[in-house]
């Protein structure tokens, strides 16, 4: 099958989970023998065409005025198509999507739509917190997004999303393509992501105490993650539990809010933002880890996190946002918080890490969820199934 897929976001170009779905996806069509070519966003110094993991990826400018940004896609677009036929155009966003449902060369062939979240509730949220005097502003940027969203679902003929949580909102948007919307949910690298052999060693390697309890999070610091909730749970777990450290991997905008709330609250040796870390060392920091938390506050779409850390045996504390509801829902409230206040959190992280051996059983339980449910290659077939169902509604209509 001959695929391209069409998206801002390309790991290891972009970090972030859209980026990643779209990776380890394309590369495991790739190894399975489809001819697949992503066209994305080139981001610094990256080169504008090459192999990726089997893919073949061409990038466009991102460069401002968003007009030029937007033509160099169109331009790209042409000169993929120019070179291959493909069966299936895959969007992954709804802005690339205006151009990509436009695009002459792509008119007629069947396309399907990567839903991961509505984009302007994400701009809302980003905005609205960062200043509030351009609520006019904000709100005017909220409806050209929401458009460009409905647009371009309307023009699609199918839409994968990850969880019940965004099929809701695919419904919510644009009520009129319910029927065409598919569960796939993400996947993990079982094999990468797996339990620690030797935890101890684990931590030497990455200069972690061994004799300490370790928490670990990791996400883009933006308000929606929660991140300040965990960190005033932590005062409340500091108090009642010495050897505790948690661990918070990722950057953004809030990272010196949030080093001045660890140093106001004097939680410096209970606190670390470690900044963003390699792709290659991720793995180990969840198998050098005791408990992972996710506090996300609002649009938690899926949470591949939770699934890496989940493979490497780790229980997970998360709140009842979005997507996490359905990967942890089998656990009940091992996994999922009542509250999403930070009193219930540091409640719930102090009463499992007191229990090592309840721990370990749902560690284990967590690992065989993941092999059981959520491989790579489980999720590549379904999404290989609609592409063939897309393919064959499409010769249905023009034959």
């Amino acid at each position: 099958m001959n695929l391209i897929f069409i998206t801002e976001n390309f790991f290891p170009d972009v970090m972030g989970g859209s980026g990643r779905v779209v990776a380890e996806t394309t590369k495991r069509l790739a190894a399975g023998g489809h001819n697949v070519h992503v066209v994305t966003r080139r981001i610094g110094d990256a080169a504008q065409r090459g192999s990726v993991n089997g893919a073949e990826v061409w990038r466009y400018s991102s460069a401002s005025p968003m007009a030029q940004q937007l033509w160099s896609l169109r331009q790209t677009i042409g000169a993929a198509t120019k070179e291959t036929g493909f069966d299936v155009a895959v969007i992954c966003q709804p802005l690339p999507g205006i151009v990509a449902v436009h695009h002459p060369s792509l008119k007629s062939m069947p396309k399907t739509r990567e839903f991961y979240g509505p984009w302007h509730d994400e701009y809302r949220v980003k905005k609205t917190v960062r200043d509030y005097r351009t609520h006019i502003g904000v709100q005017i940027g909220c409806l050209l997004r929401k458009w460009c969203d409905v647009h371009v679902l309307m023009r699609v003929d199918m839409i994968r999303v990850l969880s019940v949580y965004t099929a809701r909102m695919v419904s919510d948007l644009c009520p009129r393509v319910g029927s065409r919307t598919r569960l796939i949910p993400g996947g993990v690298d079982t094999e990468r992501f797996a339990p620690a052999t030797d935890k101890s060693s684990i931590r030497r390697k990455l200069g972690l105490p061994g004799s300490r309890r370790i928490i670990f999070t990791v996400r883009n610091l933006t308000a929606r993650m929660g991140l300040d909730v965990l960190i005033d749970a932590m005062r409340h777990v500091a108090d009642r539990m010495k050897d505790v450290l948690l661990i918070i991997g990722g950057e953004g905008p809030l990272r010196l809010p949030l080093e001045d709330k660890i140093k106001g609250m004097n939680l410096e040796e209970n606190v670390i933002l470690r900044g963003r870390i390699p792709d290659d060392n991720l793995p180990a920091f969840y198998q050098g880890a005791d408990l992972f938390v996710l506090p996300t506050q609002d649009l938690e779409g899926f949470g591949l996190v939770t699934l890496e850390a989940m493979a490497c045996g780790l229980p997970v504390i998360a709140t009842r946002q979005g997507g996490s509801v359905q990967i942890l829902g089998a656990f009940g409230s091992d996994f999922l918080l009542d509250g999403m206040d930070s009193a219930t959190m540091a409640s719930r992280i102090c009463e499992l890490l007191n229990q090592p051996e309840r721990m370990d059983e749902l560690g284990r339980k967590a690992r065989t969820t993941i092999l059981a449910t959520y491989s790579w290659d489980r999720q590549v077939e379904q999404l290989l199934a609609l592409f063939e169902d897309v393919i064959a509604s499409r010769r249905r209509v023009t034959a």
